[in-house]
């Protein structure tokens, strides 16, 4: 996407957005802001946030290679909606699906 086809989805993905839940709108959010692949930003749990420290470590089973975990530095906006879905989804995961699995890509 160009830059400014980034910056128009990331103000429709604001966590009032119509169209978007809000675990929709922030995993656009998060996917823009840290740059990860889809499918690890898709198993995000809220126990690898350190909202303090302003990291996501995931663990080494999550990432690509599966050898060692990975630290990614999380920007400061998207600290706002990451803490909106620890406090609502705990330490499990921030992408919830309907059925009460994870979400999915597709």
């Amino acid at each position: 996407l160009t830059a400014e086809e980034l910056r128009t989805l990331w103000h429709a993905a604001r966590p009032d957005a119509p169209g978007f839940s809000m675990e929709s709108a922030a995993c656009i959010r998060v996917l823009i802001a840290c740059g990860q692949r889809v499918m690890e930003t898709l198993r995000m749990d809220g126990a690898e946030i350190d909202l303090q420290a302003a990291t996501w470590t995931m663990p080494a089973a999550k990432t690509k290679g599966g050898k060692r975990p990975h630290t990614i530095p999380l920007p400061a906006c998207v600290l706002p909606t990451l803490a909106q879905l620890v406090e609502r989804h705990g330490a499990g995961p921030l992408f919830p699906g309907r059925q009460g699995e994870r979400m999915h890509h597709s």
